[in-house]
């Protein structure tokens, strides 16, 4: 095995040219009833459309639709008959067009091969585009030979689409499959061989930009929907058609109603799963869509809905896509998912080896000790008090504040990380370094991972109940159930990375011993890549690139934390874990409390992100006029009321004000990733697994204050999908939304204040 085999580092050198061919598809479904059964109603493909767009030659981009109950069928053999076309114009190679005077200038001055970068010697030559003849650069020829026309064409669709043609599959209508791609949360991909031919890659649209479709058309200016302008040319027509339209699903209860020729009333566009009727405005413009177009059929309509629809789709990844190949070099249409392609965009970029581990005893020491972020709820309820809201003079004056980490991951991954030299310490080693373990440089060569014993003394308990050291996984005897919880138990064999561990030492937890230390070399191999993404995102001007350069970061973290991954620095992945809540502690210990002794209190907190209740008159006072604490914040959202200039927008590490300055009236929280705050007289509210129109509509403040206050379960229906052999259906549902109680503190008799588990509670 070759030393390079052993570390990762770029090599798709290849997947820097643009995929010639994208098909975009999407599919419409018919809510057939199910009387006499447990689901609702079953989806049943009704139709479908896609788009093909060439990057090289536009008069092959094509858009095809169609309706009735054979549509998946149909669009099996389309799509087919499509990859063996483009597999025919694939073949048709082009001359190469020459070079112009510029470029010849240009070449005799180039010293780096244009696809790896490196330098060039006697093995060079001049590469051309094989479809267009365009010049493409000066590289090894090794290099060009690793440029070769992809044989997978994206075949880009929903979840739901995906899951409709999987449904064919297993039905028999394909002659081979070639892999599904798939995590725990279900398969979002594969690929399927076209005899003699292409490959048809499917993937799932939401694995790259996971915009709901009902914003798609918000994403992108009317100039950039090119594909929905070529394709509605009036521009009567394209102003109709250059945003969502409204499928009648109510109304589509059977294949027979495609056939009619009546336009549904306003009733029929009533979406049953998310609760959502059609507005006036909106059944007027799809009146409209049915007279412009001259629609004799509901199956008419539905078609124009899907041509939008799969257009619009087209439009927005087709930017999406033009910016990474600006940005980044990179099609990511190469890849199945984002997060694969922001691994390989950050590979590019870092241009750094990192080692992988071999030893399984190492491997098996990061694995097991890879501990999320920290999500609890140390107080329960809260109520502001001060002039900007309720005001009681006999109490004293309280602000509540919802602080954010700008980018925590991002700042985490921007500090010393692991790279390479991995090895035990010796016994020897250990004993020399532990009196020395307080003052270890934190940004030096080397770093270390120790597994240490640490005991809690008794003393530290009430300063530290609203925010412990040393996040565990653990049984509760009082509960008798294993959760992942802060406490004040004694840590034994805890794994923790030495900055940490001097962060505890310092803030009084006592080391009993050391039983091994993994020692390594340490640099800030990614903080260009971090900075890089940062910068592009504090000037982006549309939505999609702030989405895509958040998206981008935060994907490259995930894959440091594969737990299955063999072939990933999972070493990286557990220490940013740990900066990051080193970065959380040392805020709530070192600036926030030192700020307000004794008169503040934690109230929630969410891995990136603290809820306070803060004994003043005006926090935002306090933060005008506090420059020490003003330089810690993101200024820039801030309403213009309180007089604070913008500054540090979007720095990693600085932290945010999520309510953008509004007033924070009151705080109910009922455990982990379920509050509601009163923000200004607007409702947020969160309760996990629960669907979005549920908490909006169904559950109210008072819902989360009686749950809290007076230990009432909170329980609502609604519809919820499910997916059983490849066939969608809905199911009526009641389910406990809110539940008091909370796993991982102990709540005291007056339903408000907790403690952290630990000897004295047990007591």
């Amino acid at each position: 095995m070759s030393p390079d085999s052993k570390k990762v580092c770029f090599k798709n050198f290849e997947r820097q040219h643009k995929i010639p061919f994208v098909i975009y598809a999407h599919i419409e479904s018919a809510r057939i009833p199910t009387p006499g059964q447990k689901s609702v109603f079953v989806q049943k493909p009704c139709g479908f459309a896609y788009s093909i767009k060439c990057c090289y030659d536009r008069s092959l981009s094509k858009c095809e639709s169609y309706y009735g109950e054979d549509c998946v069928s149909l669009l099996w053999k389309l799509l087919k008959r499509e990859a063996k076309e483009i597999s025919e114009k694939l073949k048709t190679k082009v001359e190469p067009l020459g070079l112009n005077e510029e470029q010849i200038n240009q070449i005799s001055k180039l010293t780096k091969c244009y696809l790896c970068s490196e330098a060039l010697h006697e093995d060079k030559d001049i590469d051309f585009h094989p479809l267009t003849g365009d010049y493409l650069g000066l590289g090894h020829k090794e290099c060009r030979g690793f440029r070769k026309i992809p044989k997978s064409i994206p075949v880009v669709v929903s979840k739901n689409g995906l899951t409709f043609l999987l449904g064919a599959l297993s039905k028999g209508e394909l002659d081979e499959i070639l892999f599904i791609c798939g995590n725990k949360e279900g398969r979002f991909g594969f690929m399927t061989p076209i005899p003699g031919f292409q490959y048809l890659k499917f993937v799932e649209s939401c694995k790259f930009l996971d915009e709901e479709f009902e914003n798609q058309d918000r994403i992108l200016s009317d100039s950039k929907k090119k594909g929905v302008r070529r394709w509605f040319k009036a521009l009567s027509e394209f102003d109709l058609m250059k945003r969502k339209t409204w499928v009648p699903f109510l109304y589509l209860d059977s294949f027979d109603k495609l056939t009619r020729s009546d336009f549904p009333p306003p009733s029929g566009f009533y979406d049953e799963l998310e609760d959502e009727e059609i507005s006036p405005e909106e059944y007027d413009r799809a009146v409209r869509i049915w007279t412009v177009f001259g629609c004799e059929t509901v199956g008419d309509y539905l078609k124009l809905c899907l041509e939008s629809s799969v257009l619009l789709l087209g439009d927005v990844f087709e930017s999406f896509r033009m910016l990474c190949l600006d940005k980044y070099k990179l099609d990511p249409f190469h890849y199945f998912t984002i997060a694969s392609f922001a691994w390989d965009v950050m590979l590019k970029h870092i241009k750094v080896k990192l080692e992988l581990l071999e030893d399984q005893e190492m491997i098996a020491f990061i694995k097991d000790n890879i501990r999320g972020g920290i999500v609890q709820c140390s107080k329960r309820y809260a109520l502001a008090n001060n002039r900007f809201c309720q005001l009681d003079q006999t109490k004293p004056h309280t602000f509540i504040v919802y602080l954010d980490a700008n980018n925590l991951g991002g700042w985490a991954m921007s500090q010393c990380l692991p790279f390479s030299e991995f090895r035990w310490m010796s016994r020897n080693e250990i004993e020399e370094i532990a009196p020395k373990v307080g003052i270890l440089e934190e940004e030096g060569a080397y770093g270390y991972i120790f597994e240490v014993d640490l005991d809690y003394p008794k003393k530290l308990h009430e300063k530290h109940n609203d925010l412990p050291f040393c996040y565990e996984h653990l049984t509760v005897p009082e509960l008798g159930q294993t959760v992942r919880i802060l406490n004040f138990y004694n840590k034994r064999n805890y794994v923790m990375d030495f900055r940490n561990l001097k962060q505890c030492l310092s803030n009084g937890l006592i080391l009993k011993k050391i039983h091994r230390v993994l020692q390594f070399k340490q640099s800030k191999w990614l903080q260009p890549y971090i900075a890089y993404n940062t910068n592009l995102r504090a000037s982006a001007v549309s939505d999609i690139e702030k989405k895509l350069y958040k998206l981008l970061n935060n994907s490259v973290f995930g894959k440091t934390i594969q737990r299955l991954s063999t072939d990933k620095p999972i070493y990286a992945g557990f220490c940013i874990l740990e900066l990051s809540k080193k970065f959380m502690y040392d805020f709530h210990y070192k600036i926030m409390l030192s700020r307000y002794p004794q008169r503040i209190n934690l109230l929630y907190m969410d891995t990136d992100s603290f809820i306070y209740e803060i004994q003043t008159c005006n926090f935002f006072r306090d933060l005008q006029f506090d420059e020490k604490l003003l330089e810690l914040f993101d200024t820039s959202n801030l309403d213009k009321r309180w007089g604070i200039p913008p500054r540090n927008k979007k720095v990693p590490g600085k932290m945010k004000d999520e309510c953008d300055g509004k007033v924070v009236r009151e705080f109910c929280g009922v455990g982990a990733k379920v509050y509601c705050l009163d923000v200004d007289g607007e409702e947020v509210k969160k309760a996990m697994g629960v669907r979005k129109y549920v908490k909006r509509k169904y559950i109210s403040v008072e819902d989360y204050r009686n749950c809290v206050l007076g230990d009432v379960t909170v329980r609502r229906g609604f519809l919820e999908t499910g997916c059983k052999n490849y066939e969608l259906k809905a199911y009526w549902v009641k389910r406990d939304v809110l539940m008091p109680g909370d796993k991982k503190r102990r709540i005291r008799e007056n339903k408000v204040d907790t403690d952290a588990w630990g000897p004295l509670v047990d007591d």
